[in-house]
């Protein structure tokens, strides 16, 4: 039964590799956010908090425009390596999960990027988290993630593979949702990740394996409004992040931005 499934974190818990593995170029999100910025009014220099904030890339792009970062994540591997790797800049790093982020500090924006919103299952957990992050925003503060809409009780079939090569090694990415194993009476799915070739000399194999939240649009949308924050829209690199989507499927992943209300 997938219910007894065993989670494991392989590649998490091995953050240098994470980091080569998974980092990119986040022009395109730091564009947006400055649309955003300008377009609802928000300070030159804002207080930022990133939820799931990994090995620190969100938070060293905004901070090299002027914003002041916060970031927080359940893995104390990845936190070790964003404090290194954000030496320097006016970045606070915190070790916590996306359920209780402990901010004692209004934020002007707030982002939870890569997907890492589907860490969250249940109902519950996805509202707990909506109200923590209601709680944390300054009155018109903005939150921004990016996920995968699902369609009503029907699996993902979401597959990606790519190779990163550089002097660190090359390194080849797999990562696929298990359709057998969807969880329609819990909303989650089972992923798969997998990490293989060479790091610094090394041959490595990892594997993740565990529980995606599966969110319906409708899913996201009452949760959101049970915490009080207001819906701005979706939006897609494909066709312009400046306009709002109609709607969110029938893309790979989308960015949904939300408002506190002043």
């Amino acid at each position: 039964m997938p219910h007894q499934e065993i989670e494991k974190f392989e590649v998490y818990e091995r953050a240098e590799i994470y980091q080569f593995a998974f980092s990119r170029p986040l022009h395109v999100e730091a564009e947006f956010f400055e649309q955003l910025r300008k377009r609802y009014s928000l300070p030159r220099e804002c207080r930022v908090i990133d939820m799931g904030c990994g090995c620190g890339d969100w938070l060293l792009e905004i901070a090299k425009v002027g914003h002041l970062g916060t970031g927080i994540d359940s893995c104390e591997a990845m936190v070790s390596l964003a404090r290194q790797r954000c030496s320097g800049y006016p970045i606070n790093l915190l070790t916590g999960s996306l359920l209780n982020n402990d901010a004692n500090v209004s934020y002007d924006a707030a982002f939870c990027l890569c997907g890492t919103i589907h860490h969250l299952h249940a109902n519950l957990e996805l509202e707990k988290h909506f109200l923590g992050v209601f709680t944390a925003l300054a009155p018109k503060g903005l939150y921004v993630i990016d996920l995968h809409i699902s369609e009503p009780g029907i699996a993902s079939d979401l597959e990606q593979h790519w190779v990163v090569e550089g002097e660190s090694g090359k390194l080849e990415v797999f990562f696929e949702y298990v359709p057998l194993k969807f969880d329609l009476a819990n909303h989650r799915e089972w992923v798969r990740l997998e990490v293989c070739g060479v790091f610094h000399g090394e041959s490595v194999f990892l594997q993740n394996s565990h529980w995606f939240g599966a969110f319906t649009a409708e899913r996201v949308l009452n949760a959101s409004k049970q915490a009080g924050l207001v819906h701005l829209g979706w939006f897609s690199e494909t066709p312009s992040l400046s306009d709002p989507l109609p709607e969110p499927l029938d893309y790979p992943m989308v960015y949904s931005v939300f408002s506190r209300p002043s």
